[in-house]
């Protein structure tokens, strides 16, 4: 019987897809990374907390949507901070 994946593994392996996104200078809309990544917004909400709470600068804003609504829009403004931040944090977890 195939083996399911380690939980943690995927979630770490999000994360990084996560952190990759973020990083290109663009603001990505909330709906938009879910679909993205395949996992719900909630998923995305707590993943970008979890990245907040270990020092990644993450910026957010309201962008205007298709209708007219405003939306949840997120991006990373310095990538080299992000990746500093990012690998302190590894090392203390480690």
């Amino acid at each position: 019987m195939p083996r399911r994946p380690d939980v943690r593994h995927v979630t770490l392996r999000r994360v990084f897809a996560l952190l990759h996104l973020l990083g290109d200078g663009q603001a990505h809309e909330l709906g938009t990374l879910a679909d993205r990544l395949q996992v719900s917004t909630r998923t995305i909400r707590r993943d970008i907390k979890a990245l907040v709470t270990c020092g990644i600068p993450i910026d957010s804003r309201l962008v205007p949507a298709w209708n007219g609504a405003q939306v949840a829009a997120y991006q990373i403004p310095d990538r080299q901070e992000a990746a500093a931040a990012f690998w302190s944090q590894s090392a203390v977890l480690s």
